[in-house]
């Protein structure tokens, strides 16, 4: 037999069940069951106590005698054996999918195919992730604003056996450990009020849940994690910060699934994380939905992270982003991602292992926590900090050129859009000097830019690669009468 070896014995009716050849027990129906079956502890390999899957002839009661309770109990004790042989074989059709066991699976005893136990567990996942949403406005943070700032928890990502990026010299874990230190330190000497947290000090791992752990416990005012960068372009550079949010971009998006990935180092991650998959993008549809606190008061610190890096440590600003990373969402204060740089870009990397190049790296964000400090302390003072908005998803707002002339233009022409931020930028900044033609685009309180300008689809797409060099996340977006359109809708138009 493919699955059961052994005799059966008597005691089936006849007009409920039959053996069939070889001893695999084929079930019609359960009402009219009385006994059970005995066999063997060796089930193609796996060793199960008899007590487990069958129980001795003395305890079944004959189908003849009208005894109640004997025939209640032989049911249930079949109901038990058959109920374990469901498992044995759900559990063998995971690792043998030979034509012969699928068919064996199909025959016995109506056991559902693999494909509709996949959907049974997506829709299980689906629940969980609707109930996860539905009391997440529940259990999450209070929605008093930050109106001081007392406590601040600074993480230095990844280490210990978890190197993070790793590059022609050095590794990610060793580099943002020493940029962390380094600003702690800046921020001891100089605000002596503030109290410092560290997630980890030396060369250890510490899961990423509890990294968010540590600065809730402590009521942090702010969580700062560092990471050093990498993508497969060596030619890729520059610094960039995350806030937690959604973005349509892919990029974004395999930088946010390299970092979560570490949680697979953990033990227990899948209870840990709910379920969660961090290399799987469907699970990712779960923070399109979920509430955020404090998304303003994040960016307006991510902004004074990059505004430095670009004047005080002289990077190429990538700008503020958001993205669906985990040790954000689990935090209960203002928090942000550091990327510092390219770990994959030769000067980069020396940039970084250099102490120059950490001290300034960490004297940009010390500058840009001494002013975010100083704004939350004024606001606070004037009364006039109002209370962050939750966000249950980003609203789709009209974008509109800032440029007079591209307003008027009727004409469907193609850009790459390369940056976008919450504080405007002259249209002559260096970053773009490269490419062209600038546009400013305004949509809420974001601007956005994009360089190149042409009719041509083609043309323009030809210029992603190069663009992608300084702006990794650059794509093409189509722009009629100022306003940016769907892209497949300028397609279809000029068709």
């Amino acid at each position: 037999a493919e699955y059961v070896t052994g005799e059966s014995t008597a005691c089936f009716s006849p007009e409920s069940c039959r053996v069939s050849e070889g001893g695999v027990v084929r079930r019609k129906g359960m009402e009219s069951i009385c006994s059970c079956i005995r066999v063997s502890k060796e089930i193609r390999g796996i060793t199960t106590a008899s007590s487990r899957l069958a129980v001795s002839s003395e305890t079944c009661a004959d189908n003849r005698k009208p005894a109640t309770r004997n025939r209640m109990r032989s049911k249930r004790n079949c109901s038990r054996f058959v109920d374990n042989l469901y498992m044995l074989i759900l559990y063998r059709s995971r690792f043998n999918k030979t034509p012969k066991t699928n068919q064996i699976n199909r025959d016995l005893m109506g056991i559902p195919s693999l494909k509709t136990l996949l959907i049974k567990r997506y829709l299980c996942l689906i629940l969980v992730y609707a109930v996860i949403i539905f009391m997440a406005p529940f259990l999450h943070a209070t929605d008093e604003p930050v109106d001081k700032l007392d406590i601040v928890v600074i993480d230095a990502g990844h280490g210990g056996h978890d190197p993070g990026a790793i590059g022609s010299r050095g590794k990610e874990k060793d580099i943002v450990l020493a940029v962390a230190l380094k600003l702690g330190d800046y921020i001891e000497k100089n605000l002596p009020d503030i109290k410092v947290i560290y997630t980890r000090k030396t060369d250890v791992f510490v899961e990423l849940h509890e990294r968010a752990n540590i600065a809730n416990r402590n009521n942090a005012d702010l969580f700062i994690s560092i990471h050093s960068n990498w993508w497969t372009n060596p030619n890729t550079r520059g610094a960039e910060t995350f806030t937690m949010g959604t973005s349509h971009d892919e990029r974004n998006l395999q930088v946010a699934m390299k970092e979560n990935s570490v949680i697979t180092l953990e033990e227990n991650y899948e209870s840990n994380y709910e379920g969660f998959d961090p290399d799987l993008a469907e699970s990712y549809i779960i923070f399109n939905l979920m509430q955020k606190t404090y998304t303003s008061q994040s960016i307006e610190f991510a902004d004074l992270v990059q505004d430095q890096f670009r004047e005080r440590a002289m990077r190429n600003d990538r700008g503020v982003k958001q993205e669906r990373f985990l040790v954000l969402w689990r935090t209960t204060m203002p928090s942000v991602l550091i990327e510092t740089g390219f770990i994959t870009n030769a000067s980069e990397q020396r940039y970084m292992m250099s102490k120059e190049g950490q001290e300034y790296l960490a004297s940009a964000i010390y500058r840009a926590f001494k002013e975010y400090k100083r704004n939350i302390e004024n606001n606070s003072a004037k009364g006039s900090l109002k209370l962050p908005e939750r966000e249950e998803r980003p609203v789709t707002y009209m974008t509109v050129a800032t440029d007079p002339d591209l307003q008027e233009d009727s004409n469907i022409y193609y850009m790459v859009q390369v940056l976008t931020t919450t504080r405007g930028r002259t249209l002559d900044d260096f970053s773009f000097s490269d490419y062209g033609h600038v546009a400013e685009f305004k949509t809420n309180n974001l601007y956005k830019y994009a360089v190149g300008k042409s009719t041509s689809f083609e043309q323009v797409s030809r210029m992603v690669p190069e663009v992608q060099q300084s702006f990794p996340g650059a794509f093409v977006i189509a722009v009629q009468g100022g306003i940016i359109i769907p892209l497949s809708e300028a397609r279809n138009q000029n068709k």
